[in-house]
């Protein structure tokens, strides 16, 4: 599809490997790729024409932040990028099945990151259903230097925010998690009055009573998505 589209689609590869392997800044991309800015941009802009690329910008900024990252849109193109490009000269020598092995170990953290996404949705499930404190009116991810929360959900009127963690793993210890979380949630520039906070994880092994917080497992997800 790329080269019936594209008419320079090695340059295209390479950024969208580039994007695949974790470099979500221009600067980066253009480090790894060996392209300049100029040329990046212009390529970015049509791959995001193209709806295989989005860009992303903490949900506490403006569209035109300068924090912004960029993702591969499509979870086909993200996945082939990320494990099958790199490793079709192994695939193509009839190497697949050691390929296939050589990805097992790295799995769960690459589902980890489009868990976000997944988490997203139920929280916009819940806002439809009124099921959580408020409606938000924005959500999103928001980062600043090291810092990141995974999940924001917010209503600038009433000064309310939530605020999500989104584990891909089993045996979460909620408390940790919590405390790490109020921790970071001081520096998201919000000014809420009040403020919630929400973990979703595989499973925990231990749990937290704080009014506010609420926890969620494999077994929560599953029952609100299927109530759709």
């Amino acid at each position: 599809m790329l080269r019936q589209e594209l008419t320079e689609p090695r340059y295209y590869f390479s950024i969208l490997l580039s994007i695949a392997k974790g470099n979500h800044r221009i600067g980066l991309i253009a480090n790894d790729t060996g392209i300049s800015i100029s040329i990046v941009n212009k390529y970015l802009s049509i791959l995001s024409d193209l709806q295989l690329v989005y860009r992303m910008v903490p949900v506490t900024e403006s569209h035109k932040s300068r924090k912004g990252m960029h993702f591969l849109a499509d979870n086909l193109f993200d996945f082939w990028f990320r494990f099958v490009y790199p490793a079709m000269e192994e695939i193509e020598k009839g190497r697949g099945r050691m390929v296939a092995e050589g990805i097992k170990p790295q799995f769960n953290q690459y589902v980890g990151k489009h868990f976000e996404a997944i988490v997203q949705e139920i929280l916009e499930v819940l806002n439809e259903r009124e099921l959580l404190p408020f409606r938000f009116t924005k959500i999103g991810r928001w980062w600043h230097k090291e810092k990141e929360i995974d999940v924001v959900a917010l209503n600038g009127e009433i000064k309310s925010t939530i605020f999500c963690e989104c584990k891909w793993r089993d045996n979460v210890d909620a408390p940790e998690i919590i405390r790490d979380l109020r921790g970071k949630s001081g520096f998201v520039p919000v000014g809420s009055e009040k403020e919630y906070y929400r973990v979703f994880a595989k499973s925990f092994r231990k749990r937290t009573e704080e009014e506010d917080v609420i926890l969620y497992d494999l077994e929560d997800m599953a029952r609100l998505l299927m109530a759709q």
